[in-house]
């Protein structure tokens, strides 16, 4: 790759870790949390608390990420062009680290409001998203924008995807208390501190095309996406999946240890099952369709994935999710990457634009999701997962439909 300046590739290499580490933060508990209303040794309720708010609770504590997350996004938003990228990024990485040591602190205290306190910080860290994309977009020669983008946002996939995993291995309540993956996210954002200051050189770009033509908001897209004529509809797929896949990596933890008592650690080997199916099927296994396939294979997908969401919740034997974990993850993956395809296709959008509105997806999901959906988990424990493959389920209508 070319660079629009001399000695930018440092600063290409920061903006990815960066992105990475923001996308970690937020499915590193995932694990974790699912312990924390469910067992009655634990401090951080009452013996007379309700199953209901218990849940409710859990909820809102996935859900504070994405609230500081969106937050984080408005103000980083407003001080980029008084701050610049680098005050922008050194800050975020500053409340990073304090909200990881928050959390960590929560955990050993048994404290909900330190690890509501944390939950908010790290997710106001992570609102340097767009400004990373931003940044990327402006510091490659034009040839190279989309390769440097697509760079980004698969390191913050991968990431996202690996959190869990890392959060299991590391949460080990025999060890710190199960802060263990609160430690480790702290000493990333130190990193993430030190690599700013250290090879991050602000230069002087020009404002970003892409920039012009949309605001670097969440609330921008939104108004954008419902302004399109002949993709809002594919729009509304894609949301209606991501909305189902998210939540289904949120509340499968809850699933699994209410219904077969798994500890944390095994959870992560759970995770890490569905990071190596995703990849593979991600990276590889899509570029065996033709561009003319891309339709039919979401459709598929995108039922196959409803399907396995339902089998999943509805299963009673451990070994049996070593079968249906593969074609769930498989045809979730494919689905995302023919839809991606498609809306590129359709809309002849800049990859940019593209990934700003996946992001927006992603985030609102992750937001949403856990407040409207774990308190079902209160009444029965798959209820939650049954809503995520009906969000499926109505993206696939939605496609074959429209």
């Amino acid at each position: 790759m070319q660079f629009s300046c001399n000695g930018q590739r440092k600063n290409f290499y920061v903006l990815v870790y960066t992105y990475m580490v923001d996308w970690l933060g937020f499915s590193l508990p995932f694990p974790l949390f699912a312990f924390l209303g469910l067992y009655p040794n634990f401090l951080y309720f009452s013996y007379n608390d309700s199953v209901l708010y218990k849940m409710a609770i859990i909820g809102l504590l996935y859900a504070f990420f994405g609230i500081g997350h969106l937050l984080g996004n408005w103000i980083f938003g407003l001080f980029v062009q008084k701050f610049l990228s680098f005050g922008c990024l050194i800050t975020s990485s500053l409340l990073s680290i304090l909200g990881y040591g928050l959390l960590a602190f929560g955990t050993v205290e048994e404290s909900l409001s330190f690890l509501f306190a944390g939950r908010l910080m790290t997710g106001l860290g992570s609102g340097t998203v767009l400004i990373g994309q931003r940044a990327v977009h402006d510091l490659l020669d034009p040839p190279f924008k989309k390769e440097g983008v697509y760079i980004l946002f698969t390191a913050g996939a991968l990431a996202f995807m690996l959190g869990p995993w890392i959060g299991g291995k590391l949460s080990n309540f025999f060890w710190i208390h199960g802060s263990g993956g609160f430690i480790f996210g702290s000493f990333l954002s130190l990193l993430q501190f030190f690599f700013t200051l250290l090879f991050y050189k602000e230069r002087g770009f020009v404002s970003s095309s892409y920039l012009k033509a949309a605001p670097p908001s969440f609330l921008g897209q939104v108004l954008l996406i419902i302004k399109q004529k002949e993709s809002k509809r594919l729009y509304l797929v894609l949301f209606f999946f991501i909305f189902g896949w998210t939540n289904f990596l949120i509340f499968n933890s809850l699933f699994l240890v209410e219904n077969f008592s798994l500890a944390v650690e095994t959870l992560g080997d759970f995770f890490a099952f569905y990071f190596f199916i995703w990849f593979f099927a991600f990276f590889i296994l899509i570029h065996f369709f033709s561009l003319d396939k891309m339709r039919i294979v979401s459709l598929t997908c995108l039922l196959l994935g409803a399907l396995g969401i339902f089998a999943f919740c509805q299963n009673s034997i451990l070994w049996i999710f070593w079968i249906i974990i593969p074609i769930l993850v498989a045809s979730s993956s494919l689905s995302l990457g023919s839809l991606e395809i498609r809306l590129q296709q359709q809309e002849n959008l800049e990859t940019p634009l593209f990934f700003q509105r996946s992001t927006l997806f992603w985030i609102l999901s992750c937001t949403l999701g856990p407040i409207l959906l774990a308190p079902l988990c209160a009444m029965q424990s798959p209820l939650a997962l049954g809503i995520a493959s009906s969000s499926v389920l109505i993206a696939f209508l939605f496609d074959a439909v429209t």
